[in-house]
This record gives structure tokens, sequence and C-alpha cells, in this order.
């Protein structure tokens, strides 16, 4: 489903900041033994082991997918930019299919009071359901600092609201499309559907 679109940014300075609130979801009850197998005994629990042993990093898993987010610190924890879309009702936030592309539009913004936040797709499915009710409709994807300022170059845009599907799957894959087709170390070619 292709709904990324271009749009022109009013300015290039943020209007206001919101906070990255997750929905918390109910999770799982664990089973504190695992089932054992015929023939087998059991010699110890989960509670004989460290919590550094049962804890896996998502970080180093092979294919681990991540959406990144500019963040500042704020009353209520993360808070995120959020700028104006010219002729839209909505306002949009910056979101970056690959680290690399949020390193460099820190580094063109000279925001020292920034930093870099990940988050996983059902992180991002979380947050993306609750973004309309903050006046919020579009994610830029890996929006290009010069052009921003400048208004030379539409940005890349996905508007949050003609998604049917709000998984994180699906949000990860249409940010991934988006982020694909913006060629982040490339200045000529001009970004679009």
């Amino acid at each position: 489903m292709a709904t990324s679109q271009t749009t022109n940014q009013t300015n290039a300075d943020p209007v206001r900041h919101i906070a990255i609130q997750l929905k918390s979801t109910s999770q799982p009850t664990m089973q504190t033994s695992p089932p054992l197998k015929t023939g087998m005994k059991a010699t110890g629990s989960d509670s004989d082991r460290s919590i550094d042993e049962l804890a896996i990093d998502q970080a180093d898993l092979p294919g681990s997918q991540a959406i990144y987010v500019l963040v500042r610190d704020g009353e209520s924890g993360d808070e995120t930019p959020v700028f104006p879309i010219e002729n839209a009702s909505a306002d949009a936030i910056l979101v970056f299919a690959f680290r690399e592309a949020a390193v460099l539009y820190l580094q063109a913004a000279e925001w020292t009071a920034y930093r870099i936040r990940e988050l996983s797709p059902l992180d991002m499915s979380r947050w993306a359901s609750a973004l309309e009710g903050d006046g919020v409709a579009y994610l830029i994807v890996n929006a290009n600092r010069l052009h921003q300022v400048l208004g030379d170059v539409a940005q890349q845009a996905i508007d949050v609201r003609a998604l049917r599907d709000l998984s994180g799957e699906n949000l990860y894959q249409e940010i991934m499309t988006a982020g694909e087709s913006t060629n982040v170390g490339t200045h000529s070619q001009r970004t679009g559907p």
C-alpha cells in the first residue's frame, strides 16, 4: 500500500514538542519452569539463574528492526519535535529508517540538546495510534535538514491516517520503503513517491 507522498514544511523549526508515550499492554505471564520432556528431570529453576543469563539484548539480534526518532529530555520524558506541514490540517514528526540518517540530521541541525532514540516496530505501532490525538498525522521519513531549511525539496512523508494497518510490521515496512527512496547520501535526487 503506497501511502507516501511529498510534503512541504512551512519552516524548518519545530512548532512544539510531544512526549513519546507508549501505551502499555499487558504482558503474558511467563512460566516459571520450562515444561519437562518425558524422562527428564528438572534440576533447577529460572530463579537459580541470574537475570543477565535470561535477558536477550534486542540490539544484538541479527535482523533486528528499529525506527529512529530525535528526542530531548522533557517534563514527561522523551519529547520529539513537531513540524507544521504546508496546506495540511495536521503536523508531522520526523522518523528515520536508518540511524545514519538521524545522525546526519542532528549534525546538520546542530541540535546539541537532542539525542537519537530507537523504537521497535511494536513501540512505533503503540505510539502511532496516539499521534492523531496530538494533532500529528504525518511521519516525515529521513528528513534532510538542509532541504528542510531551504524548502527547495519536498520531504518524503507517510500519512498515518491513510494507513489501514497500524501494526508494527506494517509501519516498519512503510517507513523502510519511504526511507529507501530518499537516498540519504544523494543530494542531487529529488525525494518523492
